[in-house]
This record gives C-alpha cells, structure tokens and sequence, in this order.
C-alpha cells in the first residue's frame, strides 16, 4: 500500500493519476463506501471518515478491518494543529491523525505532495 498526503489543493490526485496512469478512483463524493476496495486508487480517506461518523460508525475500527494491500491511499491534512470548536470536527480531527497514523505504520512507502511535487516520508 502507498500513502500519499498534502494539503487539500496541492495536487495530489492529479498526481497520482499521472504517476499510475489510472483515470478511476474511489472518492466518498461520487461513490457508495461499499465500494471502497473496487478501486486501487482511494482519494479523500478523510471524507471517509467524515461520512463514517455523521452514520455513526467508528471510522478507525471500519477503516483497520479492511485490507488495503494493493491500494493507493491520497488524504488530506487537516487543521494544521488547529483544535476545531465543533464537536464533530474535533472527533474527524482526531480520528483522521489516528488514521494516517496506522496508514503510514502499514504502508510500504509515504509521500508528502506539496503543490504537486513529491516527497518521500517513507
């Protein structure tokens, strides 16, 4: 699995589809959870967690039972450090930090995309 992050405009999709020559990906906006694992490209793992607990769901024991071997995995870093007032928002927070977390611990490579350049972490 490989894990790509980097802030929410510094294209990372567009990335990814260059890098792989893909033109499918799994995106929360435009497809069922359900189908999570049909793609090998995952974009937007934090709106997967966002739509998990508005249904709630635990986003992180959901996510940790599936197997992303295979998988290209692109999220968004979120809040810069910053602890939101809303409840709902201090949970995605915290609950996307746990998520990359693991992500990275399970991840073959991890790339930081800044502005559509490459970086590895990993």
């Amino acid at each position: 699995m490989e894990f790509y992050i980097g802030g929410k405009y510094n294209g990372k999709l567009e990335y990814v589809l260059n890098k792989y020559k893909k033109n499918e990906y799994f995106d929360i906006s435009k497809d069922s959870v359900d189908a999570i694992l049909d793609y090998d490209i995952i974009n937007n793992i934090d709106d997967v967690v966002l739509f998990l607990l508005q249904k709630d769901e635990d986003p992180i024991k959901y996510l940790k039972k599936l197997s992303f071997d295979n998988k290209i995995i692109i999220g968004n870093i979120i809040t810069n450090g910053v602890v939101p007032i809303n409840k709902l928002h201090r949970e995605l927070r915290d609950d996307v930090g746990s998520l990359y977390k693991y992500l990275v611990s399970v991840s073959d490579s991890t790339y930081n995309i800044i502005y559509g350049i490459e970086v590895k972490l990993k």
